[in-house]
């Protein structure tokens, strides 16, 4: 019996380290994880006509419990999702919307796009179908802290914030997989998250976009928005 309860202390053990590690120590400048669902609204400053949503809201299904964040174009179509499980807020599956109109469950091949410390590089990579007949896109990310300056100090909807700092950088390559024609964009993008708000800002190296929050939007505000 001694020998059995020595044995189920260490299975304990190993499932508590393993709990533990699988807690990503970031998770407080992600979005908001409780809560009702609200609409994030993004302007680009740079061509101010451009605009994001992100709607983001909590599931719990036979998998566990995950959030969603929904992309929406300026006219209000909704592009992707990604689903991200809640402890370690890696990908559970990555969701598009093809040239059709229609949802598409992408191939991920790899999961993790949110780092889980300022040590942590994370690396994301999905394959789905491309705007043009045949064609077939596969989006690569590397992710980490920005190791030259993790923290800034931002203004976010008119209040001085101090964000976090993480450097994407990029591959987005074209291919047919009948004519075996290929075509590959590379770059880095910088985005900047608060605690208790999530993603605020985000723009490129070269500053030909800049994403920046705009206001918060509740379910019954969006719903008003994109009826009107």
């Amino acid at each position: 019996m001694r020998i059995i309860a020595v044995i189920l202390l260490l299975v304990s053990v190993i499932a508590g380290c393993k709990s533990n590690s699988s807690k990503n120590e970031l998770v407080d400048y992600f979005y908001p994880l409780t809560g009702d669902a609200q609409v994030y609204l993004y302007r680009d400053v740079k061509n101010g006509v451009s605009e994001r949503f992100h709607r983001i809201y909590r599931v719990k299904d036979q998998e566990g419990e995950h959030v969603v964040v929904e992309i929406y174009s300026d006219d209000a179509r909704i592009i992707e999702a990604y689903n991200y499980n809640v402890d370690s807020l890696d990908l559970a599956d990555h969701m598009i919307v093809d040239r059709d109109g229609k949802k598409r469950q992408a191939e991920l091949f790899k999961n993790r796009i949110f780092p889980m410390n300022d040590r942590d590089e994370t690396y994301f990579a999905s394959r789905f179908p491309g705007v043009r007949d045949s064609t077939l896109i596969l989006q690569e990310v590397q992710r980490r802290v920005n190791p030259v300056k993790p923290k800034e100090d931002i203004m976010v909807m008119g209040k001085k914030k101090n964000a976090l700092v993480i450097e994407d950088n990029y591959r987005t390559t074209i291919f047919n997989p009948i004519t075996r024609e290929e075509s590959e964009l590379n770059g880095r993008n910088y985005s900047y998250f608060v605690k208790g708000i999530g993603l605020v800002r985000w723009h490129d190296n070269k500053n030909k976009s800049d994403f920046r929050l705009q206001k918060i939007l509740t379910e019954k505000q969006w719903a008003l928005l994109i009826n009107s």
